[in-house]
């Protein structure tokens, strides 16, 4: 394909391995020249240009003075802007005034769920995807929670997806621990930890005794107290893989026997879960976890809500290596065929070609 110039993509910070971001920037990469656009954060070597500016705001603005003045230098009649997430929505209008055409991908949209809830912000997302070119969604679920708040506005779906060949030397290894991966900063993946810290983890222990596996938790940016919470609880903490250790994800993703996702939304969780598939571990979630995703409870992965059913799922694959085996052979079929991002890169090869990026 033909590329065009190189497309802007705005994120709060560079994308750990296992995030929405990383799975659009490594599809993206290999089509179009992209340059990210992010705040100073912790660095990592990445096959794009990345340029990193404060988060000093001007004074009576959300904007950040050196990211605006970066806009600026980079804009272009027509040139493309990929904004990632409602962090960085705020810079759509002022974009657009720039002449960018935007592209705005929201996944966070639990709180589409009630729709009498949080209205100004219903109001204030609806600006932003009235001011898009087009809104890109991870699920048909979310397409249609979006077409409530721009009900006129393109959406193309491109669902989360996954490089089911990179997992394969994974799957010839058993490990052994309880693992989790998770975005810590974000409130609904803490909350779950917390949940299972104090619903979960008593009953697998009164279950279990000295046949408990090690519990391994990865994740970016836990608070000072849900780390004290983890490590007094006998949990082993190690910091999230980075967009350039893609090894450091399948060594923890090997150590792993389960996989479980306690999170009370769907908030950074779908990747993980999608990851512990291809890579043939079970996984047991909340249904809130893998919410947007096509999976078949029992078959695919084990969806449990409440305490007893989350650690009586965890017992039970702990207790029948049958068991496991049977969904984690499911688990990698159902992947390769609905999540593989060959198929995936389809869905996004069609949304450039509608954005005159590619021919």
């Amino acid at each position: 394909m033909e590329t065009a110039q190189r497309l802007i993509f705005l994120s709060q910070s560079i994308p750990e391995a296992t995030s929405r971001d990383a799975q659009l920037l490594r599809l993206l990469q290999s089509r179009v020249s992209v340059e990210v656009l992010c705040y100073l954060s912790r660095a990592y070597q990445t096959p794009f240009v990345v340029s990193m500016f404060s988060r000093r705001r001007g004074l009576f603005t959300k904007h950040s003075k050196a990211m605006v003045r970066a806009l600026e230098e980079r804009a272009a009649p027509g040139r493309l802007l990929w904004v990632s997430g409602s962090e960085m929505a705020d810079y759509i209008p002022l974009a657009k005034a720039l002449g960018y055409r935007i592209v705005r991908e929201e996944r966070n949209l639990d709180f589409l769920r009630n729709p009498l809830s949080d209205a100004r912000r219903r109001r204030s997302e609806g600006r932003f995807c009235r001011y898009s070119d087009w809104l890109v969604a991870a699920s048909d679920l979310d397409a249609t929670r979006l077409a409530r708040i721009a009900p006129d506005a393109p959406i193309h779906v491109i669902p989360h997806s996954v490089a089911c060949t990179e997992y394969a030397p994974v799957r010839a290894r058993v490990g052994t621990d309880l693992y989790f991966n998770g975005a810590l900063d974000l409130p609904a993946q803490a909350e779950g930890l917390e949940w299972f810290i104090a619903e979960v983890l008593p009953r697998l222990r009164g279950a279990l005794g000295p046949r408990l596996p090690r519990i391994t938790v990865s994740g970016r940016n836990p608070s000072a107290g849900l780390l004290s919470l983890l490590e007094a609880n006998g949990v082993r903490v190690v910091p999230q893989p980075g967009y350039s250790d893609p090894e450091a994800a399948a060594r923890l993703l090997s150590e792993a026997l389960i996989v479980f996702v306690p999170s009370r939304a769907a908030a950074e969780t779908r990747g993980p879960i999608l990851q512990a598939m291809a890579a043939g571990r079970p996984v047991v979630c909340t249904g809130r976890a893998s919410e947007g995703l096509v999976l078949a409870p029992t078959y695919d992965v084990w969806i449990a809500d409440h305490a007893d059913a989350f650690a009586g799922a965890i017992l039970r694959l702990i207790d029948n290596s049958a068991l496991r085996e049977q969904i984690s052979a499911r688990a990698i079929e159902t992947v390769q065929k609905h999540y593989d991002w060959q198929g995936v890169g389809a869905r996004l090869d069609e949304l450039l070609r509608k954005l005159g990026e590619v021919q």
